[in-house]
């Protein structure tokens, strides 16, 4: 059971995880601003709505879970959690170059994937402990999303930009 947040079906409507909610939505916020492109909300929808079937494949007891959400709502908890989860792992991996290694130009590395300096307001990064925590509540078989979906909305809102294996192979090389 996750103790942070609750990502896909499973825990959606847990009482002990309302209080990320406005976090979700942030991070959501957050993503489509980073772009540049206020469309880009369409786009994240399309992808999702390509790919829901699949999606409910995902999840054991998916009769259960349609008629618990119905399609729309499932679509916006995709939305929501697979936004939060995007955003918060490219952030984690801003913290960690800044915080660990003087090679990276932590700012170029933002700019380039406008992944966004971290908020000082935003309590994932006010104690190392809560992001390993949130860390390890993402990593719970109970708690996840398909890999496709959060595939499609990274390559959705980072698709100008250049692959982040090519950009460290470049830094590590100079």
């Amino acid at each position: 059971m996750p103790h942070h947040v609750g990502i896909g079906p499973y825990h959606a409507d847990a009482e002990q995880f309302k209080s990320m909610e406005p976090h979700k939505l942030r991070y959501l916020n957050s993503l489509m601003l980073s772009s540049g492109d206020q469309n880009k909300l369409k786009g994240y929808v399309t992808e999702i709505e390509k790919r829901e079937s699949e999606a409910w494949r995902c999840y054991l007891e998916i009769e259960h879970l349609r008629n618990k959400f119905g399609s729309q709502n499932f679509k916006n908890m995709l939305l929501l959690d697979g936004a939060f989860t995007i955003k918060l792992l490219c952030r984690m991996f801003l913290w960690m170059i800044n915080n660990i290694s003087n090679e990276f130009d932590v700012k170029h590395l933002a700019d380039i994937f406008d992944f966004g300096i971290m908020d000082a307001n935003d309590p994932m990064f006010d104690f190392v402990r809560t992001q390993y925590e949130v860390l390890w509540d993402l990593i719970l078989l109970e708690n996840h999303l398909p890999f496709s979906i959060l595939e499609a909305l990274y390559d959705c809102a980072f698709s100008s930009k250049s692959p982040l294996s090519h950009l460290l192979s470049s830094h590590m090389s100079a």
